[in-house]
């Protein structure tokens, strides 16, 4: 025992120095550790201080805007505007019920303007809200929302703070029985608005995006599914490398008549899409886009150019298409175009497939480049129309009329079925084509 201690004895003499040094570092790391939980502790403790302002300040705010009096409550909204994330509930509802418009519009405004913190927030109302209203609809309690999304709404109503929405939450709770149909709508439209000012989502599934303005947005590499776009305004909006499933683009609830203006759909995919009696102005652009089962049916289109893109399965029966520039290297792949018109059209370098263009009329209309295969022409009509390079194979000219058409070289009747029923009238170089 004597000589284990002489032995340490003399180890902590000749390492002394090494010893000091550990000590110093251990002293170091407690030093740093305590003022660590010292600093740590007190930035705790002033979130802590300044939550529990934050708080107070919203509570007096909630309490000024509870008065009577028209400018307390006009002075509490603008500072309550500040507070979205944190009254985001509140807000949201009270756009809809206020009844003062002025007080309705800035805190709109303020909603849109700070709902990122939100977003997802909003796109989860828009969902429900958008159900409950095909339930107000079909007679169906509690909308088409399952149980556990019922309790996430009851749950949402009954956090509310601010006094005028209370009501709301003995509504919610009476299976919204005595909402108004224009109050759910109210509910969509400002959480559509929400959705659409950020644009912050990689995927939308099954809502419903009411008056919203698209007025030049960049909509890029999104998936959108089941959603109805409706009353929106589209102008100088680019929607590029962006899937549409199963959506349809609106006016009106009688599913017609959206518009686009100066619209650019870039290596976008659309399938299944619904366009019924949309109009497509100002130089729109379809580049690298495909349309597959999509609806044109009654399509208005002005000044558009397709360039790269394909159609596929797409119904344009009685589409009316206007100065159509650039309508080059692309592909219609069975489509239905039966009655369309066609005026001052370009189409160049593209090719038509089993598509049906029965009764369709061309009108100072240009041709270089194309096929028309196993297409159906029967009744068509082209008048003042040039063209060049142009193969028929395998289509039913049944009854065509050339009306001052001018032919020139490389033009292909072969395999052609009708032929002979054919009518020219004042067309120039149809006489020497080889049929």
């Amino acid at each position: 025992m004597i000589e284990f201690l002489v032995i340490n004895k003399d180890f902590f003499i000749n390492n002394k120095e090494a010893l000091d040094v550990m000590l110093r570092v251990f002293t170091v790391l407690i030093t740093l550790g305590t003022l660590c939980w010292t600093f740590f502790s007190g930035l705790k403790t002033f979130k802590n201080y300044t939550l529990n302002k934050k708080s107070e300040q919203i509570s007096r705010l909630i309490q000024l805007f509870a008065e009577e009096n028209k400018i307390k409550r006009m002075s509490s909204v603008n500072a309550l505007a500040g507070y979205c994330d944190s009254l985001f509930n509140e807000i949201f509802l009270l756009c809809v019920i206020e009844n003062n418009y002025h007080i309705k519009l800035t805190l709109q405004n303020a909603l849109c303007k700070n709902g990122k913190k939100c977003y997802d927030q909003a796109i989860k109302l828009n969902s429900f809200y958008v159900r409950i209203l095909l339930g107000f609809q079909n007679n169906k309690q509690n909308g088409y929302l399952c149980k556990e999304e019922w309790d996430s709404l009851i749950h949402y109503h009954k956090e509310l703070r601010i006094d005028s929405e209370i009501y709301c939450k003995s509504q919610i709770e009476n299976n919204l029985e005595i909402h108004d149909y224009n109050d759910i709508l109210q509910y969509i439209i400002l959480a559509s608005k929400i959705i659409i000012t950020n644009l912050k989502f990689k995927e939308l599934k099954g809502l419903m995006i009411v008056l919203s303005d698209f007025h030049k947005k960049k909509i890029i590499i999104k998936n959108i599914f089941d959603c109805i776009f409706q009353n929106n305004i589209y102008r100088h909006a680019i929607i590029k490398k962006t899937t549409f499933t199963n959506c349809c683009f609106t006016r009106s609830n009688d599913f017609y008549d959206a518009k686009f203006n100066s619209v650019r759909l870039i290596k976008s995919k659309f399938k299944k899409c619904e366009f019924r009696s949309s109009h497509f102005a100002n130089s729109c652009k379809f580049i690298d886009t495909i349309f597959d089962s999509c609806i044109f049916s009654e399509s208005i289109h002005k000044g558009t150019s397709i360039t790269n893109s394909i159609l596929k399965n797409c119904k344009l029966k009685g589409a009316k298409f206007y100065n159509l520039s650039n309508a080059q290297k692309s592909n219609m792949i069975n489509c239905e175009l039966h009655g369309s018109f066609f005026y001052e059209c370009g189409f160049s370098k593209s090719s038509y497939f089993s598509s049906n263009f029965l009764a369709s009329e061309f009108i100072n209309s240009s041709f270089r480049g194309l096929r028309f295969c196993r297409c159906d022409l029967s009744f068509v009509v082209f008048k003042k129309c040039n063209f060049e390079n142009i193969n028929f194979a395998g289509s039913d000219l049944k009854n065509v009329e050339f009306v001052e058409c001018n032919f020139a070289d490389n033009i292909s009747f072969k395999g052609a079925k009708n032929i002979e029923t054919i009518k020219d009238k004042n067309c120039i170089g149809f006489d020497s084509i080889q049929k």
